[in-house]
């Protein structure tokens, strides 16, 4: 048998190497991958490499795919150093822009940008809402937090179908199901023109900043410290666990609304049935590529992003088709965790040995 053996203090080298191996080693994945499809397997990995970082269009697509992943990561990664499992940003991100749409319809939907800012709070507020429903399960009940936030990821998509298809479609959709546009004043503006660079991505990186301090200078982090690290000692201190439970969901839940109203205000500019992009899975990924901390997100969210962008060129420059593509980008976040694994755990060998038999007295 063997057993995974934690190291104290890896070395910087151990964790340089193996980074270079997970990229290595999806290279050369990639490489058979698309040589089997019957791609000359050189041009794909050029292309993909290459024209996410070739022109300000391309790095404006790489920012406005990376920036929801970052900002509902940031979210959820507190939870996750509390031990409190949120899974449904998923269902917060698409409540999130429910919310958003929602407000936007019951003020009229005027041109106006003052109404902006009020917008995204709705956002936020309806992805807290939607957290506010486990935290409870959890606190009140001892549900897990963990299966209660996935099924209402669920119940999201289908609020979300009933709204674009009934309860506030287009009437000029012509079938499609959809609601109206936002005027032009409820949308975030761009900041670079003729790129998908816009406003949002400034509330993002304020985001990084206010989760930085909040767990390294606030009474907050010191209790997401010791929920993880000293369970005892932050109940001696005067900490509820319920009340790290509810913060921590409310948290996530907040940002991952306000990643949702974000990108209704910049991106999809109305709702449809497809507002639910995945996002919200993704960042559980992200959170752990990037250990949980605010830096390492960034990091980690701007790579899936460079994934997203490279994936998205293949198809297009070279006929790879979706399934490819995705199995190429997940080959990465697979490598890129295993050799996480092994730089953060040794393997070790357990020997049994058979027991002694006692002679008969």
């Amino acid at each position: 048998m063997i057993r995974l053996v934690p190291r104290l203090h890896p070395p910087w080298w151990m964790q340089a190497f193996g980074s270079a191996a997970a990229v290595a080693l999806t290279l050369l994945f990639g490489a058979i991958l698309f040589a089997a499809l019957g791609q000359p397997p050189l041009e794909v990995l050029g292309v993909f490499l290459t024209r996410p970082l070739s022109s300000l269009i391309d790095i404006g697509d790489l920012l406005q795919k990376s920036g929801p992943l970052i900002l509902i990561a940031l979210g959820l990664s507190v939870g996750y150093r509390a031990n409190v499992w949120n899974i449904g940003a998923e269902g917060q991100f698409i409540l999130g822009a429910v919310g958003a749409m929602g407000f936007a319809l019951a003020v009229g939907n005027p041109d106006t940008g003052a109404l902006l800012v009020p917008m995204l709070v709705a956002g936020t507020l309806a992805g807290m809402m939607w957290a506010a429903v486990p935290a409870l399960l959890r606190t009140a009940f001892n549900a897990s937090e963990l299966l209660t936030s996935l099924m209402l990821v669920y119940v999201a998509q289908q609020l979300l179908y009933f709204v674009v298809h009934q309860a506030w479609k287009s009437p000029f959709a012509f079938g499609w199901p959809e609601t109206v546009a936002l005027s032009e004043g409820l949308t975030l503006p761009v900041l670079v023109s003729g790129t998908h660079i816009h406003a949002g991505l400034i509330i993002v990186l304020a985001a990084v900043v206010v989760v930085a301090v909040l767990m390294r200078q606030t009474t907050f982090g010191l209790r997401i410290q010791l929920a993880q690290s000293a369970p005892g000692a932050m109940r001696f201190a005067g900490f509820h666990h319920n009340q790290t439970v509810w913060l921590s969901l409310l948290l996530g839940g907040a940002m991952a609304g306000l990643a949702g109203a974000i990108e209704l205000a910049s991106t999809f500019g109305k709702l449809d049935d497809k507002v639910g992009l995945g996002y919200g899975f993704t960042a559980i990924i992200v959170a752990f590529l990037g250990r949980l901390h605010p830096v390492g997100i960034v990091a980690a969210g701007l790579a899936v992003g460079y994934t997203f962008v490279g994936g998205d060129w293949i198809k297009v420059s070279h006929g790879v088709n979706d399934a490819a593509a995705d199995v190429f980008q997940a080959s990465l976040l697979f490598f890129v965790l295993a050799s996480d694994l092994l730089t953060r755990y040794r393997i070790e060998r357990v020997v049994r040995r058979p027991a002694r038999e006692h002679p008969a007295e």
